[in-house]
């Protein structure tokens, strides 16, 4: 599956589930990559990989606060954690009927970290790519593919 068919199944979800815009851009890794909060899912069976997405906290209590239907100043970390751990199963979901084929999916596991806890989460990166969202905020996506 070349790129551009991953990233119109990550934008396409990402805004039907969230209803916030975002679009690629030219940008190998985000900004600033302290402090993120960091989803994952793995794909497992006869194909195998992993869907990963990260951002800082403000989009990540924004897409809580969207998801909740409450105002960001009530969102608590474990609203976020739940929201950006369902974000990333539906983008999981999504994928696996398209790219992933007959696998089981991991529950998602939601952290924070910074770009090493990236690099050691991910091997085999076949996309990476940043998008820009609310107020130009960052999220990175990273799909893994191994045979």
């Amino acid at each position: 599956m070349d790129n551009s068919i991953l990233q119109h199944l990550i934008s396409k979800s990402w805004t039907d589930t969230t209803h916030l815009p975002i679009q690629a851009i030219e940008v190998e890794t985000l900004a600033d990559s302290s402090e993120l909060v960091i989803a994952s899912v793995v794909f497992t069976g006869a194909t195998q990989g992993s869907l990963t997405l990260a951002t800082k906290e403000p989009l990540a209590k924004k897409v809580a606060s969207i998801m909740f239907d409450c105002s960001i100043e009530s969102v608590s970390y474990d609203d976020i954690k739940d929201s950006i751990g369902e974000l990333v199963n539906i983008l999981a979901g999504n994928m696996k009927s398209k790219y992933f084929g007959d696998s089981d999916l991991s529950k998602p596991l939601v952290m924070e970290g910074d770009d090493s806890v990236l690099a050691m989460l991910n091997t085999d990166v076949v996309f990476q790519t940043v998008f820009t969202s609310e107020k130009d905020q960052q999220i990175l996506f990273q799909v893994c593919h191994t045979q």
